[in-house]
């Protein structure tokens, strides 16, 4: 037929022609099985050409893995993809497209794999980080993560939420609890799986995976079970016939589990301590392929269940929700199944488990990647309603894709939902999980200061520390430079990064900039949702009634390089994605803008700090300590800021150095009181520090280091001090705010205080300074007085002196060794760095667009936002550690005004 193309049988050692398929019928199998499978995670063709360039990187990337790899073409990542679609030829590039179509209606890939635009051409080393993600699970990919996942748990997130438990009905302020079930919602790779595991050792867990045979990700699938579940019509909440099924499985593996656990006792005389160990070992394990056999013995019994059950079904069979019959009762129903199935094979596995010496009297069934149940979830709770609350079995349920709206609805739609008829209220999700958990772990143990090297704070090993789990967890296997990539994938959910679409844009600046999404607005709910199910943001809590839900951008130094990497990879990224910023999230009104021009100052001094003359290594750049002056001359371009104090301000910071990848934002005010803590933190942690509103005379801190920065060099945090700065967005010009800046909170040597640099910011004035004749004022240090003798002055003081002598001591203090920059305006002429980067037009967009989270986070999640207040005793600053230096360089100045 004209047209129609044909596979070839061909010798496997003769040479191939561009026609030919070369792929065996079972690899050709196995390749259309998981494209078919894996087009659900590609974007959606809203835009034609990003959808073209992902298939055709998935379909080579996975063609890279198979014995005739050298005869296709192989790119590393999308934009390279991106290029040479660009440099096909009209003809190549029209049947390119047309045999995408082909195969994604065909659902086989074929008619691709024989295009000759694809073929022949050298194999570079496959993606590691793009298969982290997206691919079927190879024997090397499923040996690290068998290894990652078996490193040791660390943190209290496990006993905490056996506690959350334990507490039942609290949880919900007193109102009835709905059913001893509970969620577990948060971002990819804070540990929600590993806690569960983690909670085996405690408790006995009753452990299930529904993730998808082809899906990407660990722990594997139980397929027996995914299989039993797939089989279940999914059509409404109100199947009868799913109902008895799902009634039959929880039966089934309540009894099979029974069964194992009696014969397990039998045969070895365990104790109940012994016994639950013996179980999480054979569960967890796998070994002998334990588990795999103990659900096909569930699966089994389900299908004998199913076919025994004399379940009452005058309620009806199937009622579509539209048309409910007046005499159905989802409640009556539901009951009946739960009783007739469910009841006794629960309270026989609980009624054992309590007889043990020691008793246990809890269990936990956890469902992992329960979103793969879809409105399965709904007809399982109305049957979990009608467990006894005698009966101590509690259900978990979590995905890493499970969106927070769907397991924690708003009231106002539950009854559109599924628990119409009940007046009691659901646990609300658990969040929870692990984050900073190695450095507090490290902090806990510490018994003197930690001395360390400027080399050590950059290894790979000291930034993994800083967030989530996973970082760490994949350590060795994973190097640096692929633990980047798969920080750069995670923000976008493996997809190429579009700079135009929102929900990348605010997965990636968020990690650089600290953005928060509205509080109000269906689709400022709907973008916060969406960050914290696929990108990579954390969920911090939900108001009394769960009308609202928080979420924060995390503090990952990780993120921050993956995302700075996805920012510069394109020489247009960086201006497209602020435009997206200020046109669609800050004009949309989907993301706070800030006050004052805060949120603008912040992306200046990111975008100064990140330039580097050699693009393609942009982010490794990052690791790297900065001198000062350079980001000052990156800032300002060509524009002489020094004015005539060039000497003094060369001598005063010529070894002055600052290292911040990203902002963190804190919503208490800074304290008086020095904290000798937090500069040597900041500047471990890569992060420079965003005020609360309405601090006193600063808005914003960035650690500045004075001495040798070379990886041999002892990190000694007496060496630190602070570039600090205010930002206006007046008309006219603030002659006293400058003048105001102080180092507030930060110790000084009562000898001789470091020089600290005094930003000011006037965003909304054009006009320049007089003494100058621009727009841009530098004020150096002069002093006719000793610190030391400012020091005893202060000291000598007695009530007798005015309040007025008083505070003019402690201003010459404060003005000691304090260098200004006054600066106006918010061009290219100003800020050279805009040109420099190609970003003037999107700065101004940003500048033009010129609230609150939880009045008070529970203990237990405080530890993943921090620094966002400062009190020393919380989970917010339980992350700081004590660094020490020279034991002569440790006097300072401690006192408050």
């Amino acid at each position: 037929m004209e047209g129609q193309l044909t596979e070839m049988d061909v010798d496997q050692n003769a040479p191939s022609t561009p026609r030919e398929l070369v792929l065996s019928p079972k690899e050709l199998s196995e390749l259309n099985k998981t494209m078919n499978s894996e087009l659900e995670y590609l974007p959606f063709p809203d835009a034609e050409d990003r959808y073209m360039v992902a298939v055709v990187h998935r379909l080579l990337s996975l063609l890279s893995r198979t014995p005739k790899k050298e005869l296709f073409h192989f790119f590393s990542d999308c934009r390279d993809v991106k290029n040479f679609m660009e440099n096909l030829k009209d003809d190549e590039l029209k049947e390119l497209k047309e045999g995408i179509l082909r195969c994604m209606k065909e659902r086989d890939w074929r008619t691709l794999i024989m295009l000759p635009s694809l073929r022949t051409a050298p194999c570079p080393r496959p993606n590691y980080a793009a298969d982290f993600l997206n691919d079927e699970i190879s024997d090397a990919r499923k040996y690290k993560l068998t290894k990652a996942y078996a490193k040791p748990f660390i943190g209290v997130s496990a006993q905490n939420f056996l506690e959350y438990l334990k507490n039942g009905e609290k949880t919900t302020g007193g109102r009835a609890l709905y059913a001893k079930a509970v969620s577990v919602v948060q971002s990819s790779g804070t540990g929600k799986s590993r806690m569960l595991t983690e909670v085996g050792k405690k408790v006995f867990t009753l452990p299930i995976c529904l993730r998808g045979e082809h899906e990407p990700g660990y722990p594997p699938p139980d397929l027996h079970v995914v299989k039993y579940f797939a089989a279940i019509p999914k059509g409404t909440d109100l199947s009868v016939s799913a109902q008895a099924k799902i009634a039959c499985f929880l039966a089934a593996a309540h009894l099979c589990m029974l069964d194992y656990l009696q014969s397990a006792q039998s045969q070895h005389n365990f104790n109940g301590e012994e016994l639950r160990k013996h179980w999480y070992e054979q569960m967890e394990s796998n070994a002998s392929g334990y588990r795999t056999k103990f659900y096909e013995d569930v699966g089994t019994r389900a299908l004998v269940l199913k076919a025994k059950a004399t379940v009452v079904t005058d309620h009806g069979t199937c009622p579509k929700r539209d048309s409910v019959p007046k005499n159905y009762s989802t409640s009556k129903s539901s009951r009946d199944c739960y009783e007739d199935i469910v009841k006794d094979s629960t309270k026989q596995l609980m009624d054992f488990l309590s007889s043990l010496c020691p008793p246990q009297d809890m269990a936990v069934t956890y469902f992992d990647e329960a979103h793969n149940l879809d409105i399965l979830y709904w007809i399982l709770l109305r049957l979990l309603h009608n467990q006894p609350q005698s009966a101590n079995m509690w259900y978990t349920f979590m995905g890493t894709k499970s969106h927070i709206t769907y397991y924690a609805p708003r009231p106002a739609n539950m009854l559109s939902l599924r628990l119409k008829e009940e007046i009691a209220e659901l646990s609300p999700p658990y969040i929870a999980l692990g984050f900073d958990q190695q450095v507090i772990a490290k902090k806990r143990t510490q018994k003197v200061p930690e001395v360390v090297c400027m080399g050590d704070l950059r290894k790979i090993e000291t930034l993994c520390q800083y967030g989530r789990p996973m970082w760490s967890a994949h350590l060795p296997e994973y190097d640096e430079g692929e633990l980047v990539d798969i920080a750069g994938l995670k923000l976008t959910c493996a997809e190429p990064f579009n700079p135009k679409d929102q929900n990348h844009v605010f997965a990636v600046l968020s990690q650089r900039l600290c953005l928060d999404a509205v509080l109000a607005g269906a689709e400022a709910i709907n973008l916060a949702d969406r960050s914290v199910a696929q990108h990579m943001r954390l969920l911090a809590g939900f108001s009394a009634r769960g009308e609202i839900f928080y979420t924060h951008s995390p503090s990952e130094p990780i993120l921050a390089l993956g995302s700075a990497k996805l920012l510069y990879d394109d020489p247009g990224n960086l201006g497209s994605a602020l435009e997206t910023l200020a046109s669609t999230l800050c004009n949309g009104g989907l993301v706070e803008k800030g006050t004052f021009g805060e949120l603008a100052a912040r992306t200046l001094l990111l975008i100064a700090r990140d330039f580097s003359p050699s693009p393609q290594a942009r982010w490794k750049h990052l690791l790297q300590p900065l001198p000062l002056l350079d980001l000052l001359g990156n800032l300002f371009g060509g524009n002489n800021w020094k004015g005539l104090n060039e000497e003094e301000f060369d001598q005063a910071f010529g070894n002055a150095y600052v290292n911040f990848t990203h902002w963190l934002v804190t919503r208490d005010r800074m304290p008086e009181a020095p904290n000798p803590h937090l500069l040597a933190n900041l500047w471990a942690r890569g992060a420079a520090l965003q005020c609360c509103f309405n601090q006193v005379s600063i808005d914003f801190l960035i650690p500045l280091y004075f001495g040798p920065v070379h990886d041999t060099d002892r990190f000694n945090p007496s060496h630190l001090s602070v570039v600090a700065g205010q930002v206006k967005f007046k008309n006219t010009g603030d002659k006293k705010a400058g003048f105001a800046i102080r180092p507030i909170g930060i110790p000084r040597d009562r000898h001789q205080p470091l020089p600290y640099l005094a930003l000011h910011l006037e965003l909304g004035n054009d006009s320049n300074y007089q003494s100058t004749k621009s727009k841009i004022r530098s004020v150096p240090f002069k002093h006719d007085v000793t610190y030391p003798a400012l020091v005893c002055r202060l000291d000598a003081a007695t009530p007798k002196k005015s309040q007025e002598e008083i505070d003019e001591i402690r201003q010459a203090m404060y003005s000691y060794n304090k260098y200004s920059v006054f600066i106006r305006g918010a061009d290219p002429a100003t800020y050279g760095i805009l040109k420099t980067v190609d970003i003037e037009k999107a700065f101004a967009t940003l500048l033009k667009t010129t609230t609150s989270l939880p009045s008070n986070e529970d203990d237990e999640i405080q530890h993943m936002l921090p620094l966002n207040r400062l009190a020393s005793e919380s989970g917010y600053t339980e992350w700081m550690m004590e660094y020490g230096g020279e034991k002569d360089d440790q006097d300072v100045f401690m006192e408050g005004p």
